[in-house]
Order: structure tokens, then C-alpha cells, then sequence
């Protein structure tokens, strides 16, 4: 018999306000009958989302995704069996099963935090790269040899002006003398991206399609699935729906 979890639990309180947890683990036929989930794939999968102090009138604090509510917790449930303990367990199956058939990555690479930023540098045409083409469309330039020369190098580092996702201009020598003459500047603005988000290419800490160095899969290239253990479907199983009463409690 296959397992089939619907409940809520509430782990606690934050500075007095609930925090309500529900938990879902379907079959396909059974998403089906629940029209709100879309029917995905051919096994089963787990879905989290939180809420913290729902209102009557259909509001909350937070909602959805609130996955650091947990830890933020400062009164537990104790009448309902919630320690700290299980609530950080609670927490880490969250983060690492919620959505388990949609994984950006291979399992070679979880042991790695994606979501750690890194800057990304903006870069636009110089001042010299402007002035150089208005004399060319002007007439005022008729040897196009030092263009064709610049535009030579600038073909290849052309996603500088495109792309944002970069690295430092230090790390790359060819960028640097270009900015340095004036062909290239940095824009003021200095990003802060996840190297999940950032082409390997174009950044040496990105992980964007960057090929698994164990099985070849690129991150970000497609979803994968994880099977959840079945000692952590138990541990879900066997955790107490709420008798707490909440607002939005038909």
C-alpha cells in the first residue's frame, strides 16, 4: 500500500503567532482528485508550504515557502511533541524534498549550497568605443584598421556587454586591458547572484550547466527526480496533525 500523507501540523510559535506547516505526499490518481495540484510525473511527490499567523480575513504574515519560520520559532509545541529537535528535522526535510521531482541538480552535487552569492559585474561599451564609432557613422574616420582591431577583441568578450552574470574584470586579462584603454567600462552596479544562477561559463564559482564532474549531468539543465527515503516518509507519517484551531481551518 502505497503512503498518502494530508495534514497540518504546528511546530510553535513566533512571538505568539502560529505557525502552521502542511504537509503533502500524493500519487498522481489521488493529485488528481485534488484540482489545486497538478498531476506530475508517475510517482510520488512531497510537497511543504507554511503559514505563519493566519487571519480571518485570509491574510498572514508569511505564507508559501516560509521554510526559516521554523527556526525562528522561540516557543515550541510541546503539548503536540515539538522540541527543537524535530523541528530542525523538519526544516531540513523541507528544504531537501519539497518538490523532490523538480531538483535542478544531480544528487552528486547536493552536498553543495547553490544559493551562496557571488558578485556579478555589469560591463557596457567605453567612452572611447563610443567616440570611435560616431566618427566612423560621421564620416570623420576613413581607416578602419584600428576598429576592425578593437572590434576583433571585443568580439570576443561580446557577452561582457550582454550578460551580467560575470566575473571580476581581474580575473580576466583580455577585459581588463579593454577597460583600461577605454573600449569597456564596469556599470556601477555590482550584483549579488546565486552561483546556481550563474553560467560557469562566463564566472569560475558558477554552477549554471556546469557538467557534474561524477556523472556529467548539467545543473540547471533539466529537472531531476529524488526518491525519498522510507524512513523520512515514516518520520512525516508519524508527526501529529494539529488540533490547534487556525483561521483558515474549514
Amino acid at each position: 500500500m502505497e503512503t498518502v500523507i494530508n495534514k497540518i501540523v504546528m511546530p510553535g510559535w513566533i512571538d505568539k503567532k502560529p505557525v502552521f506547516v502542511r504537509i503533502n505526499y500524493n500519487t498522481p490518481e489521488q493529485k488528481r482528485m485534488n484540482t489545486h495540484i497538478r498531476p506530475e510525473g508517475d510517482s510520488n511527490e512531497l510537497s511543504i508550504t507554511g503559514v505563519v499567523n493566519p487571519k480571518s480575513n485570509g491574510n498572514a504574515d508569511r505564507g508559501g515557502q516560509c521554510d526559516n519560520a521554523l527556526l525562528e520559532i522561540d516557543t515550541y509545541n510541546e503539548k503536540e511533541g515539538w522540541t527543537r529537535e524535530n523541528v530542525v528535522e523538519l526544516y531540513r526535510i523541507w528544504n531537501k524534498y519539497h518538490l523532490n521531482h523538480m531538483n535542478p541538480g544531480c544528487p552528486c552535487t547536493d552536498h553543495i549550497d547553490m544559493t551562496q552569492k557571488i558578485p556579478v559585474y555589469s560591463y557596457g561599451y567605453g567612452n572611447k568605443h563610443r567616440i570611435m564609432e560616431e566618427h566612423i557613422l560621421s564620416g570623420r574616420c576613413v581607416d578602419y584598421t584600428e576598429y576592425l582591431n578593437i572590434a576583433k577583441k571585443m568580439r570576443r568578450t561580446d557577452y561582457y556587454v550582454c550578460d551580467n552574470y560575470l566575473d571580476s574584470p581581474e580575473h580576466n586579462p583580455e577585459v581588463l586591458v579593454l577597460i583600461e584603454e577605454g573600449y569597456l567600462e564596469v556599470r556601477a552596479q555590482v550584483e549579488q547572484k546565486a552561483v546556481g544562477w550563474v553560467d560557469y561559463t562566463k564566472h569560475p564559482e558558477g554552477w549554471l550547466l556546469r557538467p557534474c564532474p561524477v556523472c556529467g549531468y548539467k545543473y540547471g539543465s533539466e529537472w531531476t527526480r529524488r526518491d525519498i527515503p522510507t524512513e523520512v516518509l515514516q518520520w512525516l507519517v508519524d508527526l501529529p496533525e494539529t488540533q490547534v484551531r487556525y483561521a483558515w481551518k474549514k
